[in-house]
């Protein structure tokens, strides 16, 4: 059983009819992309939520049945009623479907059945940038037209789509559930102090990221990360698991090896110089992150072909709404949308004002 503070998530029951599926809160993110991509199969989905607005609108235009407010109901002819960690046990529509025999599931479950039953999966995992790293590896196969789920949308789409068999998914480490899923490729950005609610510190985070990694064919670990590190030291001994790494540092690293230490600090000169140049958040994208990524994804084809697929992608990735967005200017002054909440978060995300693009 995963456990927080506030929150337990019983192990799944068994194989969860998806066919008609209802989300009680459905516009919140998890639950709209997991709504999105199953109606994007044919799924009759449904489902209710306190709060309408644009995610109401677009699930709405995907053919999902959404209902203002929560009532009991709501959930009649579900195959099943799907919750979050922010729903109370309480709910009239959880209360509801239970005394008429209608399963009940954590949203965790619905995507660790989606993970399982894909024919390729990867799990995009870590303390924070998860949704842009999900969306950005979504954009470097595009040419693979994968499936997705994420927490936040791409500019111009939704956070959920039906593509091939191949699924690209935010693993959400908040309430520990990540630890559920089994992917073929586990990808961990970070590791930090975060969600006090839950873990007891940066350490109680890494244990879960690698409980979560350990259960992939292969684990893509970000090197600059101190807690990813070491989410790869304990993974790696495991040893089943193949562990690979990009940024800054593991570029360094094989330079190194391969030219001596002149070319390691090369390599450190022209990281500084694109941050200075403001490059920041396409960092991940001009890494090899999203090449080695997709080299796993793929079957492992060779570093060109794995690279220009990828590359193309990211050329063109626009973003993630709410991540560093453009609202508009006036009278000189530039507002910019975004989501960070955290203090590490912030210098990750936030370009020199030079370089954010003009907006009107």
């Amino acid at each position: 059983m995963v456990e927080t503070r506030y929150v337990e998530i019983p192990p799944p029951a068994g194989p969860l009819d998806l066919s008609r599926p209802h989300f009680v809160g459905i516009c919140g993110a998890g639950m709209s992309a997991l709504a999105h991509l199953l109606a994007g199969r044919g799924a009759q989905v449904s489902g209710s939520d306190l709060r309408m607005g644009e995610s109401a609108t677009a699930l709405e235009e995907a053919g999902c049945r959404v209902r203002a407010g929560h009532d009991a109901a709501n959930t009649v002819g579900a195959s099943v009623v799907v919750w979050s960690s922010v729903i109370d046990a309480a709910n009239p529509e959880i209360i509801a479907a239970r005394a008429a025999g209608v399963p009940v599931a954590h949203r965790s479950h619905v995507l660790t059945q989606l993970v399982a039953e894909a024919d390729r999966s990867v799990v995009v995992a870590g303390t924070h940038g998860k949704s842009t790293a999900t969306m950005l590896l979504a954009a470097a196969v595009g040419h693979l037209h994968p499936s997705w789920v994420a927490g936040a949308a791409p500019a111009g789409s939704v956070n959920g789509r039906t593509g091939s068999g191949l699924l690209i998914a935010e693993g959400d480490e908040s309430d520990r559930s990540v630890a559920l899923y089994r992917p073929d490729v586990a990808v961990v950005l970070n590791a930090d102090d975060d969600h006090p609610e839950t873990f007891a510190g940066t350490g109680d985070v890494v244990a879960t990221l690698t409980d979560f990694a350990a259960g992939a064919r292969a684990l893509v670990v970000c090197a600059d990360d101190a807690g990813a590190r070491e989410v790869a030291n304990r993974v790696r001994g495991h040893g089943d698991v193949q562990v690979v790494t990009f940024g800054a540092s593991a570029r360094r690293r094989r330079a190194a090896a391969v030219g001596g230490a002149g070319a390691g600090r090369q390599q450190g000169d022209r990281a500084r110089r694109r941050r200075r140049a403001g490059v920041v958040d396409g960092a991940y994208a001009r890494s090899s992150g999203g090449a080695r990524v997709a080299r796993r994804v793929r079957g492992g084809p060779g570093p060109g072909r794995a690279a220009r697929g990828a590359g193309g992608g990211t050329v063109r990735f626009a973003g993630v709404r709410r991540r560093m967005e453009m609202v508009g200017e006036r009278r000189g002054v530039r507002v910019v949308d975004s989501s960070p909440t955290t203090p590490p978060r912030s210098p990750r995300t936030s370009p020199p004002r030079a370089s954010w693009p003009s907006g009107g």
